[in-house]
């Protein structure tokens, strides 16, 4: 195969429909770190294994410790795959039990919440209340899900010997019917779906009864091995619902916190959970700002420019020699053939591997994507013609429509936080919610608010036309918004982008501050002299190229 359409068209459909189709191949691993093999280390498996990242090349801390408790990060910035390691390194030791990750992971889709449950939930609670409802929602979920396993669970035999013999009677009530060990996510369902409205709720969860469990837990499980148990990938449908997601993941996050100061049951239970990176920006933004900032049982996956440069380098050393075009000691100039890539839309030349990266998110997934995509070009014209006389095209041609792909991801992702900030209370109950969530497809597709959104989106970015613009220049795009949404307001639009990593400010004549999980700016200043759109943007939106290639900065702590 030598034409560049048909091989990216190709590569595209495998990187959208895992699992592998059949004479493809993943030279990086796999984009989806819930069937990635990469969790072994890159010196086992090669390029597709895990690579080592520490404070001085990432800003990742306190993984690994006995404290960590919950990972903090992008979707795509490899969540999963750290969980699924510590969960493998806690697999290893004889004196604790650990529910089986693996298998939860294997069944996300089966087991998670959806956006409807999410939304009938929140729908029932006036929102300075909501958080608070999600935190006692998912408190009582762990608890269900333990005594779950206590009854159906083999390894967990001495505990069930120690319940009293009216235990099931007692407290029949407020817990499952399950009759096999399952994760905490299908608890959460079934309370969702066996309540009818708040009344319903708040009766059950004031039971005292939960009271009782939490002493009678406390005695069964305090002289036994510690329990661990995983919360994972309930953001994945995040962007459908973020507003209401976030308050979810917040009252996780919560309940983790409250267990971590329970001297009787969180002594001996231990519960592992994965958070976007905008939601723990969101905790900091409230008065737990000091009681979490620096949290020993916090792992942040930072990742900017450097961070995902590392990556691919590393990916590199252990790649196969069939990718690389040349051969010597140079790694960079190997891979693709040359060291500098001549960038018309700036007039400049610019590092390879630093111009791949700028057109990613800088999140593992995007990296992995990309370096597949170049490296299986690589190796098709290597089987085939051998020609690489105009491969730097090839090169910009490939960057460019993954480029797009991942700009496309997150302007859909922008829309749908647009629709769902705009709900209204009575969405579920009325029957429209699904105008303000899902994409519909068909005949029904123009109900959707969000699919209405990308056409005024590219409107107003058509609208400033460039990379890089004044405040000035900003202050006239919100105008501007005002009037193609119709409304006295531009919804917070410029507040999304900017949470969303699309739209930052500068802060010297290299660097652009992007949102980052350490912040509590979540909402973008408007005191900044100079602001910049994500690179992945001006391809999508035929922006104007202005000054230097902007790079992104989010290392830095407050």
């Amino acid at each position: 195969m030598d034409d560049l359409n048909d091989f990216l068209k190709i590569q595209t459909d495998y990187f959208e429909n895992q699992p592998n189709q059949q004479g493809l191949r993943d030279p990086f691993g796999s984009p989806d770190a819930s069937r990635a093999n990469s969790v072994e280390d890159t010196d086992k498996v090669g390029s597709k294994g895990f690579v080592k990242m520490n404070a001085k090349n990432s800003g990742i801390s306190n993984y690994g410790s006995e404290h960590f408790r919950v990972i903090v990060g992008k979707k795509g910035s490899g969540k999963t795959l750290y969980l699924r390691r510590y969960f493998l390194n806690l697999r290893r030791e004889n004196s604790i039990f650990t529910e089986n990750f693996e298998i939860v992971i294997e069944n996300l889709e089966q087991l998670r919440p959806q956006t409807d449950h999410i939304l009938k939930f929140s729908q029932l609670f006036n929102g300075e209340f909501l958080t608070e409802k999600w935190r006692i929602l998912w408190r009582m979920a762990i608890i269900r899900t333990v005594v779950i396993h206590i009854f159906h669970n083999a390894k967990l035999a001495d505990f069930k010997k120690k319940l009293p013999s009216d235990f099931k009677k007692k407290y029949k009530s407020i817990l499952s019917k399950a009759e096999r060990p399952i994760p905490i996510f299908s608890q959460v369902i079934e309370i969702i779906n066996n309540i009818q409205d708040a009344k319903d709720f708040n009766k059950l969860s004031s039971s005292i009864l939960w009271y009782e469990l939490d002493v009678d837990l406390g005695e069964i499980i305090k002289n036994g091995v510690p329990l661990f148990f995983f919360v994972d990938a309930i953001d994945e449908e995040y962007q459908h619902a973020p507003t209401y997601w976030l308050r979810a993941q917040k009252g996780l996050f919560y309940t983790l916190m409250q267990f971590l100061r329970d001297t009787a049951i969180g002594g001996k239970l231990h519960i592992l959970i994965s958070i976007r990176d905008n939601v723990y920006s969101s905790i900091l933004n409230s008065e737990h700002e000091t009681r979490y900032l620096d949290s020993s049982y916090v792992t942040i996956l930072h990742w900017n420019t450097e961070s995902a440069k590392y990556l691919l380098l590393e990916k590199l050393r252990h790649l196969e020699p069939i990718y690389f075009i040349k051969k010597g000691k140079d790694l960079e100039e190997n891979w693709l053939g040359l060291r500098a890539i001549r960038n018309t839309k700036r007039n400049v030349e610019e590092n390879v591997l630093d111009y791949i990266v700028r057109h990613t998110r800088c999140i593992p997934r995007d990296i992995v994507i990309l370096g597949n995509a170049l490296s299986n070009r690589v190796r098709n014209l290597k089987e085939t013609t051998n020609d690489f006389t105009n491969f730097e095209k090839d090169i910009v041609k490939i960057v460019h429509h993954f480029a797009k792909r991942f700009a496309q991801e997150q302007i859909q992702i922008s829309a749908n936080h647009l629709t769902a900030n705009l709900m209204p209370s009575q969405a579920f109950e009325l029957g429209i919610h699904k105008m303000y969530t899902s994409a519909y497809s068909g005949d029904q597709e123009y109900l959707n608010l969000s699919n209405i959104f990308l056409d005024k989106i590219r409107e107003i970015f058509s609208h400033i036309g460039k990379d890089r613009f004044s405040n000035e220049e900003l202050k006239e795009a919100r105008r501007f918004t005002k009037e193609v949404f119709e409304i006295d307001s531009d919804l917070n639009f410029f507040d999304i982008l900017w949470q969303n990593g699309l739209l930052g400010y500068d802060v010297d004549e290299v660097y652009t501050k992007f949102f980052s999980e350490n912040t509590t700016e979540f909402k973008l200043p408007f005191d900044k002299e100079n602001y910049s759109f994500h690179s992945i943007l001006i391809d999508y939106y035929q922006l104007s190229a202005i000054g230097n290639p902007v790079k992104m900065k989010t290392f830095e702590t407050k």
